[in-house]
């Protein structure tokens, strides 16, 4: 299995994890961070939620994106466990050049 991001110089894959059973569906998920994303500005960042199963997927099933230009969203992703308690797993995403 192959999966891409979607630009040339995203940084697509700058950070890859387990994501535990996000969707809850029984599967493992993965989580990929693309940190120079450049939708939604310049170098946002992005990171991608793909659902495992019996054939994983290769399209995203999950997309989030930084708030604003040079945020470095995805430089780092990680599973969280479930930290809400609503019996689906968190991930978590850094974006170590966000202001707020």
């Amino acid at each position: 299995m192959i999966i891409t991001g979607a630009a040339a110089g995203d940084k697509f894959g700058i950070s890859v994890s387990h994501a535990g059973d996000v969707n809850s569906d029984g599967f493992g998920d993965v989580i990929i961070g693309a940190n120079w994303n450049d939708s939604g500005g310049a170098n946002p960042g992005r990171a991608y939620i793909y659902f495992g199963g019996i054939v994983p997927d290769t399209v995203a099933d999950v997309i989030m994106t930084g708030e604003a230009a040079d945020d470095n969203f995805g430089f780092s992703v990680s599973s969280a466990g479930d930290v809400n308690d609503d019996g689906f797993n968190d991930v978590i995403v850094g974006a170590p050049q966000n202001d707020a």
